[in-house]
């Protein structure tokens, strides 16, 4: 801790408030990703909304033979009924097995998708952390950079200048300058 606040208290001010809100920023990548963060349960729920989904065709013709089948019921027809009521738990009890398979296999595909989606949870949050200060940190070098280029008057090489640079090499600072 105290190396810590050794090297914060060498930081300027800019330095501080760009750690800070480094800090503040990783804070809430944290909490996004914990939120998101797939568990089986999640998982499993997906795969059975998903399967509810996909039967729902199936459900809503099974819901309209059940509705007409109690029209009936209400009517004299009681044989017919009693026929209709037979078809319609049949209808339910394939639907209900197809329900049950595909959630089944829900189960089996969750345990086995449970790792890589963890893990790309995970580099989704490294990512969502990393991405926008570094977008922010080289927009800032080019601003400087631009900046800096803006305030020196660009380097022009004379004559003079490259003549007296090839016969100083390799070792400029030692050499004295040739007297004509």
């Amino acid at each position: 801790m105290t190396i810590l606040r050794h090297r914060l208290a060498k930081l300027n001010r800019w330095q501080r408030a760009s750690f800070t809100a480094l800090c503040s920023w990783l804070l809430v990548c944290i909490l996004i990703t914990v939120y998101r963060f797939p568990t089986e349960e999640k998982l499993r729920s997906a795969w059975v909304a998903a399967s509810e989904e996909t039967l729902a065709g199936d459900r809503k013709i099974i819901d309209a033979a059940d509705a007409e089948c109690r029209r009936l019921t209400s009517a004299s027809g009681y044989s017919a009924s009693l026929l209709c009521i037979d078809d319609v738990l049949h209808m339910r009890y394939a639907y209900q097995d197809r329900l049950n398979g595909l959630i089944s296999y829900g189960d089996k595909q969750a345990r086995e998708e449970l790792l890589p989606n963890q893990m790309f949870a995970v580099a989704e949050g490294i990512a969502l952390w990393v991405i926008p200060p570094f977008c922010l940190y080289m927009f800032g070098l080019s601003v400087a950079r631009l900046k800096k280029r803006v305030e020196q008057p660009p380097y022009q090489v004379s004559g003079q200048t490259v003549a007296q640079d090839v016969f100083r090499w390799p070792d400029r600072t030692r050499r004295k300058p040739r007297r004509s």
